[in-house]
C-alpha cells in the first residue's frame, strides 16, 4: 500500500507540473462576475484518522491496513457576484461527486461608508481561520476544531459589518455582528437565534515592512436537544440529570486571535493563530455541532462538553520563488473536565497536531500542494483502542486551478 501512494503522488505531481492555464477575465461590465475553482486530491490516511475529506475507512471494504487511500473532488466552486450602485448579491455553489448543494446565497447593502448589512445563506465568520478563503489557504483545510465547531462553515442569518473609515483614528477597526439560525445551511426548526460576532483590528506599519492584526469573537446561542436528560461532567464521570426540553444546551464559544505578517528579501513571512475555548452541545459519541435538523431522541444533543483549543501556522515564500512552505501545530481537547483514565469515548480525549506541507504555484491559477498531518491523541485505559497512539495521521496531495 505504502508502495502505490508513493507510486501515485509522483504519477500525480508530475501531470500537474505539466499543467498551465491562460488568465481568465470573468468580470462584465454591468457588474457581475463569475469566478470558481476545483480541488482534487489524493488522501494516505491511517484508518483512526479524525477526519478525511474524499472518503472513510470501512474495514470490510478494505484491505485490513493501518492505512488506506482514497481520492475525489475536496470542493469544486462556482461563484457569481454582482455589485453595482451599493448593492451586492452572492450566489455559491459546490459540486463533487456527492452532488451539488448551495454554499453561499445572500444579498449585501453597503448602506453608509462605515455600515454594510448582508442576509441570506452565509459565512461563518467566528474568527480568523473561518474567514480565511478556501482557496488562499496554505494547509489542506481549516482545523478539525473549527470544523467541528461550525459544520459546513455557513450560517442563515442577518449580518451588520461596522468599519471604520480610512481618515478615521479608528482606521483598521472592524466589527462584524450576525443573528443566524445555528443550524448549518438548513431551515431552523426551532425559532432560536444565536449571536456571532467578531472584533477586529489591522495594522500596516507606514514602511510596509510589517502588518498585524489581533480579533476577539463571541458566540452564542443554544441547541435543541429533543431529551429530558441533560448530561455533564462531573466527579470524573457524564452525570444526569432530569430538565426541562431545550433549557440547559446553551453553545457559547469564545475566541482570541492573532496575525503577523512581514515583508522581506526572503519573502512574505505569515504568522497566524487562534485560541478558544467554550461549551459545546454535542451528542454523547461525538462533538460535531447540530446541522440541517439533526434532532431527535435516539441521538441527543444532551451531552454538555467544556472544550478547549488552538491552532498556530507559519507560511514563508521562498524569496521571489513561486513556491511556500507552511508549518502548522494545533491543539484541541474536547472535554477538558476528562482525562485519560475516565473518558468514556475518544471526543473526551485531547489531540495534539502538527504538520508540514510544501506549495508550488507554476501560474495564477494553478496551486500544487502536498501537506503532511500528524496527530497524537491521549491514550485511555477506558475508550477501546486508545491505550496506545492510533494511527490517524494523513497525508494530501492537491491540485487546485482557479479563474
Amino acid at each position: 500500500m505504502k508502495k502505490s501512494i508513493f507510486i501515485l503522488s509522483s504519477l500525480v505531481i508530475g501531470l500537474l507540473f505539466a499543467v498551465t492555464t491562460k488568465d481568465v477575465n470573468a468580470q462584465t461590465d454591468d457588474g457581475l462576475k463569475i469566478t470558481g475553482y476545483v480541488q482534487a486530491q489524493a488522501e494516505y490516511a491511517g484508518k483512526d484518522a479524525l477526519k478525511v475529506w474524499t472518503g472513510a475507512y470501512d474495514a470490510d471494504k478494505y484491505d485490513n491496513n493501518d492505512h488506506f487511500l482514497t481520492f475525489g473532488v475536496r470542493r469544486g466552486r462556482i461563484r457569481a457576484t454582482y455589485s453595482k450602485n451599493q448593492a451586492k448579491l452572492v450566489i455559491e455553489f459546490n459540486t463533487s461527486e456527492s452532488g451539488v448543494t448551495p454554499i453561499k446565497a445572500y444579498m449585501g447593502w453597503d448602506a453608509l461608508p462605515w455600515l454594510s448589512v448582508q442576509a441570506g445563506l452565509l459565512n461563518s465568520f467566528f474568527g480568523d481561520e473561518l474567514m480565511y478563503l478556501s482557496p488562499l489557504q496554505e494547509t489542506m483545510d481549516r482545523t478539525y476544531l473549527t470544523h467541528m465547531m461550525f459544520p459546513g462553515l455557513h450560517e442563515i442569518g442577518l449580518k451588520a459589518i461596522f468599519k471604520a473609515p480610512a481618515e478615521s483614528d479608528f482606521k483598521g477597526l472592524k466589527l462584524e455582528l450576525a443573528a443566524v439560525s445555528g443550524n448549518g445551511i438548513s431551515k431552523t426548526p426551532d425559532g432560536r437565534i444565536a449571536l456571532e460576532s467578531h472584533l477586529k483590528y489591522d495594522r500596516t506599519t507606514q514602511d510596509g515592512f510589517m502588518k498585524w492584526g489581533v480579533g476577539l469573537s463571541y458566540y452564542n446561542g443554544k441547541v435543541n436537544n429533543a431529551d429530558s436528560i441533560f448530561y455533564t461532567f462531573e466527579n470524573n464521570a457524564w452525570q444526569g440529570e432530569n430538565v426541562g426540553l431545550n433549557k440547559k444546551n446553551k453553545r457559547e464559544y469564545l475566541g482570541l486571535d492573532g496575525q503577523l505578517t512581514f515583508f522581506n528579501d526572503w519573502g512574505r513571512s505569515n504568522l497566524r493563530g487562534e485560541y478558544i475555548f467554550g461549551t459545546q452541545p454535542s451528542v454523547k459519541n461525538g462533538f460535531e455541532g447540530a446541522k440541517n435538523n439533526q434532532y431527535n431522541k435516539d441521538n441527543a444533543f444532551s451531552y454538555n462538553r467544556k472544550f478547549q483549543g488552538y491552532y498556530l501556522y507559519y507560511v514563508q515564500d521562498l524569496g521571489r520563488s513561486k513556491w511556500q512552505t507552511v508549518l502548522k501545530a494545533s491543539y484541541c481537547d474536547f472535554n477538558k473536565d476528562a482525562n485519560g483514565d475516565n473518558a468514556a469515548t475518544k471526543f473526551d480525549l485531547s489531540y495534539q497536531n502538527y504538520g508540514f506541507g510544501l506549495i508550488f504555484n507554476p501560474t495564477k491559477n494553478v496551486r500544487l500542494s502536498a501537506f503532511y498531518d500528524w496527530y497524537i491523541n491521549e491514550e485511555s485505559q477506558s475508550v477501546i483502542g486508545y491505550n496506545k497512539q492510533v494511527p490517524n495521521d494523513v497525508l494530501t496531495v492537491r491540485m487546485q486551478v482557479s479563474f
